[in-house]
């Protein structure tokens, strides 16, 4: 009686696959001998299911377009916002540049659509590196007074700070706060200079406080645009303490380590809006 090979299951059809080796006839010097019955089995191989696409984080797009009453509109620029960088009941103000046209091969053959959509895409893949922003300068200086026991803040200038006006100015003053005391007394404020991006204060302020109670606490530094009828801009800030990081913590040390000594640094500021700062501007 002839072997006849087990059943096979059926295969799918993009798994097919050819067999190297096709069976010789039944009686022929090459036929191989049959398998012994077992319980029918694939030879295919594991399909990977496939997962989704993880989604985009949420993020606000502001397109800048020019009309055109007798063509489509002209696509000019365009950014993106990530909303995970807003805190809840926090109002934050962005200046930030549009994303230029990206150059295509024939941008007749392309509609502001989907020109649009190119420069959506291409912020999407920056979204993750785009954390700070940087601000402008200030310049600050830091003594503290073994004689008067207490530390000496000056507050000299700033530089290339952002415009936050219509004119391309700003009108900015400079708030010092020696966290976490919550008492009036460790805040200060500088005079606001009219339609400048580049103020000087030469400006000084005292907080009396013993030398070993510096390590605990942390200076923070605000800029703001100050606005008549409305809420102040935040321009930008910075803050030096033992959690700060490269020349803030190296001038806070300085500070900290050679009382007597005048220590002059500039710092960056950055778009991050202090907790402390983010209700009372």
């Amino acid at each position: 009686t002839p072997v006849t090979p087990d059943p096979q299951p059926p295969v799918p059809m993009a798994l097919l696959t050819p067999d190297p080796q096709p069976p010789a006839p039944h009686g022929s010097p090459h036929a191989r001998p049959a398998a012994p019955h077992s319980a029918p089995h694939s030879h295919s191989p594991p399909v990977v299911p496939l997962t989704p696409d993880p989604q985009p984080p949420p993020a606000a797009v502001v397109s800048v377009c020019d009309e055109d009453k007798l063509t489509h509109n002209e696509f000019i620029g365009e950014t993106r916002v990530p909303l995970r960088r807003l805190k809840p009941a926090q109002k934050k103000h962005f200046n930030i540049c549009l994303e230029p046209q990206i150059p295509l091969a024939s941008p007749s053959a392309m509609s502001a659509a989907l020109r649009g959509i190119s420069c959506y895409l291409r912020e999407l893949e920056q979204a993750e590196q785009w954390e700070l922003e940087e601000r402008g300068r200030i310049l600050l200086a830091l003594t503290y007074s073994s004689e008067r026991r207490g530390l000496l803040v000056g507050i000299l200038r700033c530089a290339h700070l952002a415009a936050m006006d219509v004119n391309g100015y700003s009108d900015p003053y400079v708030k010092t706060y020696l966290k976490p005391d919550m008492e009036k007394k460790s805040k200060h404020k500088t005079s606001v200079k009219k339609k400048t991006l580049n103020p000087e204060y030469n400006e000084e302020f005292f907080y009396e406080i013993d030398q070993s109670e510096l390590a605990q606490k942390s200076l923070e530094i605000t800029v703001w645009d100050y606005d008549i009828g409305k809420s102040n801009d935040f321009i930008g800030g910075t803050t030096l303490g033992m959690g700060s990081k490269g020349e803030r913590l190296q001038h806070w040390l300085g500070c900290l380590q050679t009382p007597d000594q005048r220590w002059e640094q500039w710092h960056t500021l950055t778009n991050e809006l202090p907790e402390s700062s983010a209700f009372a501007p």
